[in-house]
Protein backbone atom coordinates (compact mmCIF):
# COMPACT_ATOMS: atom_id res chain seq x y z
CA UNK A 1 0.00 0.00 0.00
CA UNK A 2 2.74 2.25 0.77
CA UNK A 3 4.25 2.05 -2.86
CA UNK A 4 0.67 3.90 -4.43
CA UNK A 5 1.64 6.65 -2.39
CA UNK A 6 5.12 7.25 -3.98
CA UNK A 7 4.36 8.68 -7.63
CA UNK A 8 1.54 10.92 -6.68
CA UNK A 9 4.27 12.88 -3.99
CA UNK A 10 6.65 12.81 -6.68
CA UNK A 11 4.22 14.60 -8.98
CA UNK A 12 3.85 17.07 -6.51
CA UNK A 13 7.32 17.84 -5.86
CA UNK A 14 7.61 18.58 -9.33
CA UNK A 15 5.08 20.61 -9.83
CA UNK A 16 5.48 22.98 -7.13
CA UNK A 17 9.25 23.15 -8.37
CA UNK A 18 8.06 24.24 -12.01
CA UNK A 19 5.84 26.50 -10.66
CA UNK A 20 8.87 28.01 -8.36
CA UNK A 21 10.31 28.71 -11.76
CA UNK A 22 7.77 30.11 -13.37
CA UNK A 23 6.86 32.43 -10.35
CA UNK A 24 10.64 33.35 -10.26
CA UNK A 25 10.64 34.25 -13.83
CA UNK A 26 7.32 36.14 -13.58
CA UNK A 27 8.83 37.65 -10.70
CA UNK A 28 11.65 39.62 -12.56
CA UNK A 29 9.30 40.82 -15.40
CA UNK A 30 7.02 42.03 -12.57
CA UNK A 31 10.01 43.75 -11.02
CA UNK A 32 11.36 45.09 -15.28
CA UNK A 33 7.77 46.54 -15.47
CA UNK A 34 7.71 48.41 -12.60
CA UNK A 35 10.78 49.87 -12.72
CA UNK A 36 10.28 50.51 -16.86
CA UNK A 37 7.16 52.33 -15.56
CA UNK A 38 9.17 54.77 -13.44
CA UNK A 39 9.76 58.42 -14.62
CA UNK A 40 13.42 58.75 -14.49
CA UNK A 41 13.19 62.73 -15.03
CA UNK A 42 11.19 63.69 -12.07
CA UNK A 43 10.82 60.43 -9.11
CA UNK A 44 13.36 60.05 -6.13
CA UNK A 45 16.37 58.98 -7.06
CA UNK A 46 16.02 56.78 -3.86
CA UNK A 47 12.97 55.01 -5.48
CA UNK A 48 14.67 54.40 -8.74
CA UNK A 49 18.05 52.83 -7.18
CA UNK A 50 15.43 50.96 -4.57
CA UNK A 51 13.39 49.52 -7.62
CA UNK A 52 16.51 48.70 -9.87
CA UNK A 53 18.25 46.89 -6.64
CA UNK A 54 15.21 44.93 -6.00
CA UNK A 55 15.09 43.79 -10.00
CA UNK A 56 19.04 42.76 -9.95
CA UNK A 57 18.08 40.78 -6.55
CA UNK A 58 15.91 39.08 -8.50
CA UNK A 59 17.89 38.86 -11.95
CA UNK A 60 20.66 37.00 -9.84
CA UNK A 61 17.80 34.39 -8.77
CA UNK A 62 16.63 34.12 -12.26
CA UNK A 63 20.35 34.01 -13.31
CA UNK A 64 21.66 31.35 -10.91
CA UNK A 65 18.60 29.23 -12.46
CA UNK A 66 19.42 29.63 -15.96
CA UNK A 67 23.09 28.64 -15.51
CA UNK A 68 21.90 25.43 -13.67
CA UNK A 69 19.27 24.61 -16.61
CA UNK A 70 22.28 25.70 -19.43
CA UNK A 71 24.90 22.79 -17.48
CA UNK A 72 21.86 20.17 -17.34
CA UNK A 73 20.96 20.70 -20.92
CA UNK A 74 24.23 20.54 -21.65
CA UNK A 75 25.26 17.24 -20.13
CA UNK A 76 21.88 15.79 -21.22
CA UNK A 77 22.27 16.87 -24.51
CA UNK A 78 19.29 18.74 -24.34
CA UNK A 79 19.45 21.06 -27.64
CA UNK A 80 16.10 22.47 -27.24
CA UNK A 81 16.36 22.76 -23.47
CA UNK A 82 19.72 24.66 -23.66
CA UNK A 83 18.43 27.43 -26.73
CA UNK A 84 15.09 28.23 -24.35
CA UNK A 85 17.61 28.71 -21.42
CA UNK A 86 19.51 30.71 -23.75
CA UNK A 87 17.00 32.38 -24.78
CA UNK A 88 16.47 33.06 -21.03
CA UNK A 89 19.32 34.39 -20.58
CA UNK A 90 19.46 37.08 -23.50
CA UNK A 91 15.94 38.57 -22.01
CA UNK A 92 17.38 38.91 -18.64
CA UNK A 93 20.15 40.78 -20.36
CA UNK A 94 17.93 43.60 -22.00
CA UNK A 95 16.61 43.98 -18.57
CA UNK A 96 20.34 46.13 -18.27
CA UNK A 97 20.51 50.15 -17.74
CA UNK A 98 20.73 51.34 -21.33
CA UNK A 99 23.05 54.10 -22.53
CA UNK A 100 19.81 56.53 -22.50
CA UNK A 101 18.53 55.70 -19.24
CA UNK A 102 22.36 56.26 -17.97
CA UNK A 103 22.50 58.99 -19.62
CA UNK A 104 19.80 60.37 -17.88
CA UNK A 105 20.27 59.02 -14.23
CA UNK A 106 23.86 60.48 -14.58
CA UNK A 107 22.09 64.24 -15.69
CA UNK A 108 20.59 64.06 -12.52
CA UNK A 109 23.32 62.74 -10.07
CA UNK A 110 25.70 65.87 -11.99
CA UNK A 111 23.44 68.41 -10.20
CA UNK A 112 23.23 66.97 -6.83
CA UNK A 113 25.65 67.94 -4.02
CA UNK A 114 28.42 66.02 -2.20
CA UNK A 115 28.34 63.48 -0.77
CA UNK A 116 24.77 62.42 -2.35
CA UNK A 117 26.59 63.04 -5.64
CA UNK A 118 29.50 60.87 -5.23
CA UNK A 119 27.29 58.00 -3.59
CA UNK A 120 24.86 57.86 -6.16
CA UNK A 121 27.75 58.22 -8.77
CA UNK A 122 29.50 54.95 -7.60
CA UNK A 123 25.85 53.01 -7.67
CA UNK A 124 25.64 54.13 -11.28
CA UNK A 125 29.42 53.06 -12.09
CA UNK A 126 28.61 49.53 -10.39
CA UNK A 127 25.13 49.20 -12.20
CA UNK A 128 25.56 50.32 -15.42
CA UNK A 129 28.21 49.13 -18.15
CA UNK A 130 27.66 52.42 -20.04
CA UNK A 131 29.05 54.47 -17.54
CA UNK A 132 33.20 54.52 -17.43
CA UNK A 133 33.90 58.26 -17.11
CA UNK A 134 37.48 58.76 -18.62
CA UNK A 135 40.52 61.42 -17.94
CA UNK A 136 42.41 61.54 -20.40
CA UNK A 137 46.22 63.33 -20.70
CA UNK A 138 47.83 64.58 -23.54
CA UNK A 139 51.51 64.69 -23.71
CA UNK A 140 51.67 66.90 -27.07
CA UNK A 141 54.81 68.86 -28.31
CA UNK A 142 55.62 70.52 -31.65
CA UNK A 143 58.72 71.43 -33.12
CA UNK A 144 60.81 72.59 -36.60
CA UNK A 145 61.10 69.36 -37.69
CA UNK A 146 59.39 66.88 -34.65
CA UNK A 147 56.36 66.15 -33.43
CA UNK A 148 55.37 63.82 -30.18
CA UNK A 149 52.09 63.21 -29.33
CA UNK A 150 50.74 60.51 -26.75
CA UNK A 151 47.62 60.44 -25.23
CA UNK A 152 47.09 57.96 -21.45
CA UNK A 153 43.89 57.32 -20.75
CA UNK A 154 42.91 56.18 -17.07
CA UNK A 155 38.86 54.89 -16.42
CA UNK A 156 38.41 54.48 -12.62
CA UNK A 157 35.98 54.90 -10.13
CA UNK A 158 34.29 58.73 -9.84
CA UNK A 159 35.70 60.21 -6.88
CA UNK A 160 38.67 57.94 -5.98
CA UNK A 161 42.50 58.74 -5.95
CA UNK A 162 44.07 59.55 -8.86
CA UNK A 163 47.97 60.35 -9.31
CA UNK A 164 48.94 62.29 -12.03
CA UNK A 165 52.15 61.49 -13.65
CA UNK A 166 55.19 63.17 -12.83
CA UNK A 167 58.16 64.36 -14.77
CA UNK A 168 59.93 61.19 -13.82
CA UNK A 169 57.25 58.99 -15.35
CA UNK A 170 56.79 61.31 -18.93
CA UNK A 171 59.66 60.69 -20.93
CA UNK A 172 60.35 63.00 -23.29
CA UNK A 173 63.41 64.67 -24.11
CA UNK A 174 63.16 67.99 -21.67
CA UNK A 175 66.10 69.59 -24.33
CA UNK A 176 63.23 69.64 -26.98
CA UNK A 177 60.35 70.00 -24.48
CA UNK A 178 61.65 71.15 -21.71
CA UNK A 179 60.15 69.97 -18.17
CA UNK A 180 56.88 69.03 -17.31
CA UNK A 181 55.67 71.90 -14.87
CA UNK A 182 51.64 70.87 -14.67
CA UNK A 183 48.61 69.37 -15.80
CA UNK A 184 45.96 71.84 -17.25
CA UNK A 185 42.32 71.98 -18.49
CA UNK A 186 43.23 74.39 -21.73
CA UNK A 187 46.95 74.13 -22.69
CA UNK A 188 48.08 77.14 -21.67
CA UNK A 189 46.91 77.08 -17.45
CA UNK A 190 48.63 75.02 -14.81
CA UNK A 191 45.76 73.56 -12.72
CA UNK A 192 47.59 70.42 -11.05
CA UNK A 193 51.28 70.02 -10.31
CA UNK A 194 53.08 67.02 -11.39
CA UNK A 195 52.37 63.90 -9.26
CA UNK A 196 49.13 65.59 -7.98
CA UNK A 197 46.67 63.69 -6.71
CA UNK A 198 42.95 64.27 -7.64
CA UNK A 199 39.74 62.78 -7.63
CA UNK A 200 38.41 61.07 -10.83
CA UNK A 201 36.02 63.31 -12.38
CA UNK A 202 32.15 62.07 -12.84
CA UNK A 203 32.68 62.78 -17.09
CA UNK A 204 35.09 62.27 -19.66
CA UNK A 205 37.75 64.92 -18.74
CA UNK A 206 40.86 65.69 -20.82
CA UNK A 207 44.56 67.51 -19.05
CA UNK A 208 47.28 68.47 -21.32
CA UNK A 209 50.66 68.57 -20.20
CA UNK A 210 52.23 72.38 -20.27
CA UNK A 211 55.83 72.52 -20.63
CA UNK A 212 58.25 75.14 -19.24
CA UNK A 213 61.61 75.51 -20.00
CA UNK A 214 64.36 74.87 -17.09
CA UNK A 215 66.99 72.58 -15.73
CA UNK A 216 66.35 70.45 -12.56
CA UNK A 217 68.74 69.02 -9.97
CA UNK A 218 67.33 66.59 -8.26
CA UNK A 219 68.93 64.15 -5.57
CA UNK A 220 66.67 61.73 -4.01
CA UNK A 221 69.67 60.72 -1.55
CA UNK A 222 69.94 64.32 0.26
CA UNK A 223 66.94 65.74 -0.60
CA UNK A 224 68.34 68.47 -2.84
CA UNK A 225 66.72 69.78 -5.79
CA UNK A 226 67.49 72.80 -7.68
CA UNK A 227 65.36 74.13 -11.00
CA UNK A 228 66.73 76.74 -13.19
CA UNK A 229 63.86 78.59 -14.70
CA UNK A 230 63.23 80.19 -18.27
CA UNK A 231 66.79 78.93 -19.19
CA UNK A 232 67.44 79.23 -23.08
CA UNK A 233 69.99 77.27 -25.48
CA UNK A 234 73.58 78.19 -24.59
CA UNK A 235 72.53 79.76 -20.96
CA UNK A 236 75.72 78.50 -18.26
CA UNK A 237 73.67 77.24 -15.33
CA UNK A 238 75.98 76.63 -11.78
CA UNK A 239 75.17 72.76 -10.81
CA UNK A 240 75.10 71.87 -7.04
CA UNK A 241 77.62 70.21 -5.17
CA UNK A 242 76.20 67.81 -3.22
CA UNK A 243 77.83 66.81 0.22
CA UNK A 244 78.01 62.40 0.72
CA UNK A 245 75.45 61.02 3.56
CA UNK A 246 78.37 58.73 5.20
CA UNK A 247 81.72 57.86 4.18
CA UNK A 248 80.40 54.40 2.31
CA UNK A 249 78.62 56.98 -0.14
CA UNK A 250 81.01 58.59 -3.28
CA UNK A 251 79.04 61.00 -5.71
CA UNK A 252 79.26 60.06 -9.21
CA UNK A 253 77.77 62.65 -11.50
CA UNK A 254 74.93 63.96 -12.71
CA UNK A 255 72.74 62.31 -15.45
CA UNK A 256 69.50 63.17 -17.40
CA UNK A 257 68.39 59.66 -18.58
CA UNK A 258 66.38 60.71 -20.92
CA UNK A 259 68.85 62.95 -23.15
CA UNK A 260 71.85 60.36 -22.18
CA UNK A 261 73.93 63.35 -20.82
CA UNK A 262 76.52 62.93 -17.96
CA UNK A 263 77.54 66.21 -16.00
CA UNK A 264 80.33 65.85 -13.37
CA UNK A 265 81.78 69.97 -13.84
CA UNK A 266 80.57 72.94 -11.59
CA UNK A 267 78.76 74.27 -14.91
CA UNK A 268 76.48 73.51 -17.53
CA UNK A 269 75.86 74.98 -20.67
CA UNK A 270 71.90 74.26 -21.44
CA UNK A 271 71.32 72.53 -24.66
CA UNK A 272 67.54 72.57 -25.78
CA UNK A 273 65.10 73.97 -23.79
CA UNK A 274 66.16 71.79 -20.53
CA UNK A 275 67.17 68.81 -18.82
CA UNK A 276 66.36 66.68 -15.90
CA UNK A 277 69.06 65.51 -14.27
CA UNK A 278 69.45 62.99 -11.00
CA UNK A 279 72.34 62.61 -8.93
CA UNK A 280 74.45 59.51 -9.08
CA UNK A 281 75.64 57.63 -6.27
CA UNK A 282 77.83 55.01 -5.83
CA UNK A 283 77.37 53.11 -2.23
CA UNK A 284 78.73 50.15 -0.66
CA UNK A 285 78.85 48.88 2.38
CA UNK A 286 80.24 44.93 3.85
CA UNK A 287 77.31 43.58 5.56
CA UNK A 288 79.02 40.84 7.16
CA UNK A 289 82.69 38.84 7.05
CA UNK A 290 82.42 35.16 8.05
CA UNK A 291 85.69 32.74 8.75
CA UNK A 292 84.35 29.13 6.78
CA UNK A 293 83.97 26.31 9.24
CA UNK A 294 85.94 27.73 11.92
CA UNK A 295 84.43 30.33 14.53
CA UNK A 296 85.68 33.63 14.22
CA UNK A 297 86.33 34.09 18.09
CA UNK A 298 87.97 30.41 18.30
CA UNK A 299 90.55 30.18 15.23
CA UNK A 300 93.15 27.57 15.15
CA UNK A 301 96.96 27.80 13.96
CA UNK A 302 98.86 26.11 11.55
CA UNK A 303 95.39 26.21 9.79
CA UNK A 304 94.53 27.30 6.15
CA UNK A 305 91.12 29.69 6.71
CA UNK A 306 89.10 30.86 4.29
CA UNK A 307 87.51 34.14 4.75
CA UNK A 308 84.16 35.34 2.81
CA UNK A 309 81.83 38.54 2.90
CA UNK A 310 78.57 39.77 1.85
CA UNK A 311 78.55 43.44 0.06
CA UNK A 312 75.09 45.63 -0.06
CA UNK A 313 75.17 48.16 -3.14
CA UNK A 314 73.08 50.82 -1.60
CA UNK A 315 73.59 53.57 -4.47
CA UNK A 316 71.37 54.09 -7.37
CA UNK A 317 74.10 53.36 -9.78
CA UNK A 318 75.73 50.00 -10.34
CA UNK A 319 79.19 48.89 -9.31
CA UNK A 320 81.72 47.48 -11.89
CA UNK A 321 84.92 45.87 -11.51
CA UNK A 322 85.01 44.96 -7.77
CA UNK A 323 88.19 44.11 -6.58
CA UNK A 324 88.63 43.08 -2.82
CA UNK A 325 92.30 43.21 -1.11
CA UNK A 326 92.85 41.42 2.55
CA UNK A 327 95.63 42.84 4.66
CA UNK A 328 96.79 42.20 7.87
CA UNK A 329 99.44 44.23 10.77
CA UNK A 330 99.57 40.83 12.62
CA UNK A 331 102.84 39.17 12.61
CA UNK A 332 101.31 35.71 12.93
CA UNK A 333 99.43 36.33 9.91
CA UNK A 334 100.88 34.91 6.57
CA UNK A 335 97.90 36.09 4.18
CA UNK A 336 98.34 33.34 0.84
CA UNK A 337 95.19 34.36 -1.13
CA UNK A 338 95.03 38.30 -0.56
CA UNK A 339 93.29 39.49 -4.05
CA UNK A 340 89.77 39.10 -5.04
CA UNK A 341 87.96 40.07 -8.19
CA UNK A 342 83.94 40.02 -7.44
CA UNK A 343 80.98 39.83 -9.94
CA UNK A 344 79.60 43.20 -10.79
CA UNK A 345 77.19 44.49 -8.20
CA UNK A 346 73.84 46.26 -9.33
CA UNK A 347 72.01 49.47 -7.70
CA UNK A 348 70.19 47.78 -4.64
CA UNK A 349 71.12 44.69 -4.96
CA UNK A 350 73.69 41.68 -2.30
CA UNK A 351 76.20 40.23 -3.25
CA UNK A 352 78.69 37.54 -1.70
CA UNK A 353 82.48 36.88 -2.33
CA UNK A 354 81.36 34.03 -4.73
CA UNK A 355 77.37 34.54 -5.49
CA UNK A 356 76.53 33.43 -8.91
CA UNK A 357 74.42 36.30 -9.66
CA UNK A 358 73.24 39.55 -7.08
CA UNK A 359 70.14 39.31 -4.96
CA UNK A 360 67.63 41.46 -3.84
CA UNK A 361 67.95 40.10 0.00
CA UNK A 362 71.14 39.46 1.67
CA UNK A 363 72.51 35.98 0.75
CA UNK A 364 74.63 33.53 2.99
CA UNK A 365 78.31 33.25 3.16
CA UNK A 366 79.31 29.71 1.54
CA UNK A 367 81.88 28.03 0.09
CA UNK A 368 85.50 28.09 -0.16
CA UNK A 369 85.99 29.08 -3.49
CA UNK A 370 86.97 32.50 -4.01
CA UNK A 371 87.86 33.83 -0.62
CA UNK A 372 90.72 35.43 1.33
CA UNK A 373 93.16 32.43 2.81
CA UNK A 374 95.70 32.71 5.29
CA UNK A 375 97.64 31.04 7.76
CA UNK A 376 98.02 31.63 11.68
CA UNK A 377 101.67 30.92 12.98
CA UNK A 378 101.66 28.19 15.56
CA UNK A 379 103.66 30.66 18.31
CA UNK A 380 100.58 32.53 18.45
CA UNK A 381 99.55 33.25 21.92
CA UNK A 382 96.15 31.83 22.90
CA UNK A 383 93.38 35.08 22.42
CA UNK A 384 95.50 36.65 20.20
CA UNK A 385 93.44 39.48 18.59
CA UNK A 386 93.99 39.15 14.98
CA UNK A 387 93.54 42.64 12.75
CA UNK A 388 92.29 42.65 9.45
CA UNK A 389 91.74 45.44 6.63
CA UNK A 390 89.28 44.84 3.53
CA UNK A 391 89.80 47.35 0.69
CA UNK A 392 87.65 47.33 -2.25
CA UNK A 393 87.83 49.52 -5.05
CA UNK A 394 85.72 49.49 -8.34
CA UNK A 395 87.38 50.18 -11.85
CA UNK A 396 86.60 53.87 -11.90
CA UNK A 397 89.11 53.76 -9.12
CA UNK A 398 86.58 54.68 -6.02
CA UNK A 399 87.60 53.01 -2.84
CA UNK A 400 85.70 51.42 0.01
CA UNK A 401 87.73 50.29 3.50
CA UNK A 402 86.40 48.17 6.19
CA UNK A 403 88.38 47.03 9.40
CA UNK A 404 87.39 43.77 11.15
CA UNK A 405 89.65 41.78 13.82
CA UNK A 406 89.22 38.15 14.49
CA UNK A 407 90.36 35.87 17.54
CA UNK A 408 92.28 32.93 18.21
CA UNK A 409 91.64 29.85 20.43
Amino acid sequence: MRQKHILPIIIGILLCAGSAAIFASGNVEIRNEQFRAIDLNTAEMDVIIDSYNELQGKISLELQKINEDLLSARRSGDLEGYRHAYGRLLTLSSYALSKDETDMLLARILAEEEPLKKDHATWLYETSTYYRPTLSMEYSENGDSWRYSYTQQIRSMPGSDIKLPDTSSVRIGPNRTGILAGWGLTPHTIDYGPGTTIKMPYTDQTLYAIWRNRVVFSDSVTGTEVMHEDVDNGVVVEVPLLTAPDDTYRFAHWYDPVNRISVAEESYAVQGNGALFEAKWKQLSVEKVNTLFYDADHLPVKTQISVGFSLHNGGNTDLIGLVATLSSDSPYVTILDKTISIRSLPAGTYGTNNSSSPSKTETHIIGQANTFRFVIDADTPSKTVLPFSMTINDRDGETWTYEFSLLTK
